[in-house]
């Protein structure tokens, strides 16, 4: 009994330490918003120029990839949520050049 408390307890534990990583770190946040998201370099290099963004609040930001390489996932469909979880008082735009994608999101 005391065995099943304990994994229980645990598990509970590592719940609330994922959602306090994901609090903290943009990468963090993505696998735990998009189950199964994939770190890579861009989007390890990605992240820390969001959590800047995040903590100043003030930045802008255009970026560039070829196509299909992760930046609308990374970016356009997360960013805008944990942004606002930091900088309430703040507002987000999300523009696109395209009306396929910008009505996707």
């Amino acid at each position: 009994m005391l065995q099943r408390y304990e994994r229980d307890e645990l598990a509970e534990l590592k719940k609330f330490a994922k959602q306090e990583l994901a609090r903290q770190r943009y990468i963090d946040y993505l696998e735990y918003v998009h189950p199964g998201f994939k770190r890579n370099m861009l989007n390890e290099f990605l992240a820390i120029k969001m959590d800047e963004l995040i903590a100043e609040g003030n930045k802008r930001y255009m970026i560039f990839c070829p196509p299909r390489i992760g930046k609308s996932h990374t970016v356009t469909k997360s960013l805008g949520a944990k942004f606002l979880m930091h900088q309430p008082d703040k507002e987000v735009m999300i523009v696109s050049c395209g009306t396929d994608l910008s009505t996707e999101f």
